[in-house]
């Protein structure tokens, strides 16, 4: 009965979602308070699963089978309320963001590694902070900086992404995002990768250096 109660709770934290706001955007601050007390109703059903988990484990009434089986679950749970919290900074960065900037900002880069070897999945991530009404415009270039062969080297993007466009002009009014897949060379050992936003129209040049990653980054 106990592990029935316990998959019927992590189930009903599955039924909690959210939904991107790309066509919803006037109701930002809205989906903000509502993710952000699903947010804490999951946190809630994380802490009651740990309670009855270490119960049942003191108590030594089920078996190493169906504490795997819960803690499976709860990881589960734990990565589903990770990812609504980034989806929840990720809209807050745009409602409110820290500090007052304009302009084109590097919202999120994202880079991680795929089955094969020297294979990557990038997603690049531009906004604009909501307060600006009018759409921007521009390019922008991402370029790999690193070593091959014992010499620096640097790569532009569609020299490691057949799919990229000879150009990568952007084109937003909230924000837009840039995403595909990195081949990298043979021998070459990534170190950094540069992303440079150019707007149209005399804008000021927005240029950010990372260090090679594997894992998300998130623009200050």
């Amino acid at each position: 009965m106990l592990i029935l109660l316990l998959l019927s709770a992590v189930a009903a934290g599955y039924l909690l979602g959210y939904q991107r706001a790309g066509d919803l955007l006037h109701l930002l601050p809205q989906q903000l308070e509502q993710q952000q007390l699903m947010l804490d109703e999951q946190r809630a059903q994380v802490y009651e699963l740990k309670l009855q988990l270490l119960q049942s484990t003191q108590e030594r009434k089920i078996d190493e089978a169906a504490i795997t089986e819960v803690k499976a679950l709860l990881k589960e749970q734990q990565q589903a309320s990770l990812e609504l919290r980034e989806e929840i900074a990720f809209y807050r960065g745009i409602v409110s963001p820290s500090e007052v900037k304009s302009g084109t900002l590097i919202q999120r880069l994202e880079i991680v590694p795929l089955a094969a070897a020297q294979l990557f999945r990038y997603q690049l991530v531009l906004t604009q902070v909501l307060k600006n009404e009018r759409v921007t415009r521009g390019v922008v270039e991402i370029t790999l900086s690193g070593v091959l062969e014992g010499r620096t080297h640097r790569l532009s993007l569609q020299e490691v992404d057949d799919s990229a466009k000879k150009t990568l002009n952007y084109r937003f009014k909230y924000f837009q995002m840039f995403e595909g897949d990195l081949r990298l060379p043979d021998g070459f050992s990534p170190r950094s990768v540069e992303v440079a936003v150019k707007p149209r129209r005399g804008g000021n040049t927005i240029s950010e250096s990372f260090s090679w990653p594997e894992a998300t980054i998130d623009g200050e």
